[in-house]
């Protein structure tokens, strides 16, 4: 009877261990935390499956005319996977316009289109790719949307903590007398001009 409790004990434990790894590496892998890396490629990161998912548009392009996609497919350590023998799609959504792009492999770990869309900061976009012998992987993208930690200037501001007495004491002590910042808008994007006398 003793034995049997302790095995219970153990096995809930370890399920209770496991469940924890697994929901760290679960948030490890949110859009949130993607949009904070910086991608090999200059695009978007984006999980799908065992996959990442990086999505490359142009950036300029003001009208509506023949731009290239590109997706680069890696495994969740960044390493490369081949996209030989893959196919994909390519959903945009930019304005009130959508493109649909065929994607073949074009390099090791890449596949490449071309469709007309403008590059607009409202542009979604949605990626289908099948790697030979799998199944399909998708994943929702925002390519040109302004991350929603990046202050206005382009720079990155992280703190700790955001409670203003904390942030007050943070830059006192950072000798940061002169802080200004834009007025808070609903998504959280805050422009900070720091200013050291």
């Amino acid at each position: 009877m003793r034995f049997r409790k302790m095995m219970s004990t153990t096995v809930a434990a370890t399920a209770a261990g496991l469940f924890a790894l697994a929901s760290i590496n679960a948030m490890a892998h949110t859009d949130e935390y993607l949009d904070t890396q910086q991608a090999p490629n200059g695009g978007q990161l984006r999980m799908a499956g065992v996959y990442h998912f990086e999505l490359v548009v142009t950036k300029d392009s003001k009208e509506a005319k023949n731009n290239p996609v590109i997706v680069y497919v890696t495994d969740h350590a960044g390493t490369k996977v081949s996209t030989a023998g893959a196919k994909g799609t390519v959903t945009i959504l930019a304005g009130k316009a959508k493109a649909t792009v065929n994607l073949a492999p074009d390099g090791d770990n890449r596949l490449k289109g071309t469709g007309t869309y403008a590059s607009t900061s409202d542009m979604k976009a949605v990626v289908s790719v099948t790697l030979a012998g799998k199944s399909a992987e998708q994943a929702r993208f925002t390519p040109l949307a302004m991350p929603k930690a990046m202050a206005q200037d382009g720079q990155w501001v992280q703190l700790g903590n955001l409670l203003q007495h904390l942030f007050d004491n943070f830059c006192t002590a950072a000798e940061l007398f002169e802080v200004y910042t834009d007025p808070r808008p609903p998504y959280g994007v805050i422009g900070l001009v720091l200013r050291r006398d």
